[in-house]
């Protein structure tokens, strides 16, 4: 198990697709499924930055971290991804704005905005959510592929 604190920075998004990597590389998964956990841990990021720790006072936001602990499992690679926001939950949100989808009659008609938190639902294969010691917590798992083998 990994485990990383990094600041709650832009600059610090270099580090956390790189600690992905090298998880992701222990736990053999093929690229496509890489590419889908970086994206949806790039999102996390950018949503703890620019509307998590926002709120916040300068002098929190300069000491805002996240935290991200990556688990090899058998089949899996699970992700616990932190921070200490304000409490909020992406996957629920995820819903409500996928529910409110059915009565837009044009992409140019919906709000901006929420489209992040459909893309952290259905890009991992596993999602859950939990606030903790001041903490939002959302648990991720990337599966491994079987490749069946070619009879060819």
């Amino acid at each position: 198990m990994q485990e990383i604190s990094l600041p709650a920075r832009m600059e610090s998004m270099m580090e956390l697709q790189a600690a992905l990597r090298e998880a992701a590389n222990l736990a053999g998964l093929e690229e496509a499924c890489v590419l889908r956990a970086e994206l949806v841990l790039e999102e996390l990021l950018t949503n703890s930055i620019v509307h998590g720790y926002s709120q916040c006072t300068m002098h929190a936001q300069s000491s805002a971290h996240v935290w991200v602990r990556f688990e090899i499992k058998q089949t899996s690679l699970n992700i616990c991804y932190q921070d200490a926001a304000i409490a909020y939950n992406p996957l629920e949100y995820a819903q409500v704005f996928l529910q409110s989808m059915g009565n837009v009659q044009s992409v140019l008609d919906r709000q901006t905005g929420g489209l992040g938190c459909v893309l952290i639902k259905q890009l991992s294969d596993g999602s859950h959510y939990a606030f903790e010691n001041g903490r939002n917590q959302l648990f991720l798992t990337f599966c491994k592929r079987q490749v069946e083998p070619s009879l060819v």
